[in-house]
């Protein structure tokens, strides 16, 4: 049975790990096509890489979240499993970090340059909540976000790449880009 494509899952559908649900709602977003049983098959999956990543992280993960690195380790070899089970294939890559963003404007440049209908992101956000989310599309002046919790749209104004307490601070260099390449 096919999901609808307007639900993405939500933190305790399946677990309640922000980082595993990023990865499989970037799946989902990217191949709508997966059925219930493939994305619940993939969560199984996550788990053992999460496991396998360091047993202590996957225990750790269920109350503290996910690390930007192991999150990567986790999310790479679902590419080729996907690419396995359903012959699609997704290109996983961390954000290419030998770019600096000095401002908001630039790094909200990248962002529309990257996130296309065949590209989303996984993302930190920090500051208001310690989260990751994934973008599917940006505008002058949004992210829209297919999200394991309510949130749907983060408003431009409300984000900042500098510490703050009251914005959403978006790392940079805490970026997964998944992009489908058939």
């Amino acid at each position: 049975m096919q999901r609808p494509l307007g639900r993405p899952l939500r933190q305790g559908d399946l677990d309640g790990l922000c980082g595993v649900y990023a990865i499989v709602n970037a799946f989902c977003a990217l191949c709508p096509e997966l059925d219930d049983d493939l994305v619940q098959i993939m969560f199984a999956e996550l788990i053992k890489k999460l496991k396998a990543a360091n047993a202590a992280s996957a225990t750790e993960a269920i109350y503290d979240g996910i690390d930007f690195d192991t999150l990567l380790k986790i999310a790479k070899p679902m590419a080729p499993w996907l690419t396995r089970m359903t012959d699609i294939a997704v290109a996983v890559r961390k954000r290419d970090a030998r770019r600096q963003f000095q401002t908001m404007q630039s790094f909200w440049d990248w962002l529309q340059h990257t996130v296309t209908a065949q590209s989303v992101i996984i993302a930190s956000t920090l500051g208001v909540y310690n989260h990751w989310t994934v973008v599917t599309s940006v505008s002058a002046r949004a992210l829209r976000l297919h999200d394991s919790t309510d949130l749907q749209l983060l408003s431009r104004r409300r984000c900042t790449l500098r510490l703050s307490f009251d914005r959403h601070i978006l790392d940079p260099n805490e970026i997964i880009v998944l992009r489908r390449m058939s």
